[in-house]
């Protein structure tokens, strides 16, 4: 299959209905695009996208790199669906660690134009996860981010943290936190990795659903306190 971006923010799809040494590709138009659906992409000159499985389920999710004037490198879709049935949905897990200062060198012969970098994505120091390459064309430089785990010190959490009310526990997906809150709501797994953000405005519940059955933290940021508490998920 092929996937290549057009113009006027939309993404034309050319589906291989041949074989892998005989391919005929088909446009595919309206919902058997399954980026038809998308929304909040604006495609401009420069912009790529790549299709990587960040998350290891066996599918690729989606993202979308800005060129600039854009304080955002790159816009994730996480592809909730399967890989023969893809749904993209937009994903508030960070890909690129907070210190990312991004490529902003002027274009030349462009006036208040600059350029954030490509990317590419490869385990390169062979440890079981991807890392990412980030090409700047008029800078002509390389940055490279390597992928280390982003670990939740839990014990360090309990001393300081005040006790987040989480109910249903154990919940089939959808969780009451007792309080309304607005701020942000980090997932990690038992291991300690972050999984997902979620962004509270107001708010009194969050939505596991999308996550596997297993235990989970959740720490919560809001109103200048941090919380803290444990939920498993069981369908």
């Amino acid at each position: 299959d092929n996937l290549v971006f057009y113009n006027e923010n939309f993404t034309d799809y050319y589906k291989n209905e041949g074989t892998a040494t005989n391919p005929n590709f088909v446009l595919q138009t309206a919902s058997l695009n399954p980026l038809s659906s998308l929304t909040g992409i604006d495609v401009k000159w420069g912009m790529t996208q790549s299709f990587v499985d960040l998350d290891g389920d066996n599918d690729y999710d989606l993202l979308v790199d800005h060129p600039a004037p854009n304080t955002t490198p790159l816009d994730v879709f996480e592809n909730t669906g399967s890989p023969g049935s893809p749904v993209f949905v937009s994903s508030t897990v960070p890909v690129l660690d907070t210190t990312y200062n991004g490529i902003t060198a002027t274009v030349p012969n462009q006036t208040g134009v600059s350029d954030f970098g490509h990317y590419s994505f490869v385990d390169i120091d062979g440890d079981g996860d991807l890392d990412v390459f980030e090409l700047d064309f008029f800078g002509r430089t390389h940055i490279y981010y390597e992928n280390l785990e982003i670990v939740l010190n839990v014990d360090q959490l309990q001393k300081n943290a005040v006790s987040l009310e989480l109910s249903p526990n154990p919940t089939t997906g959808r969780i009451n936190l007792g309080a309304t809150y607005t701020g942000h709501v980090f997932v990690y797994g038992i291991a300690g990795r972050l999984l997902k953000r979620i962004d509270l405005v107001n708010d009194n519940n969050v939505d596991l659903s999308v996550l596997d059955n297993g235990t989970y933290f959740l720490v919560l940021d809001a109103d200048k306190k941090r919380y803290q508490g444990k939920v498993v998920l069981q369908r």
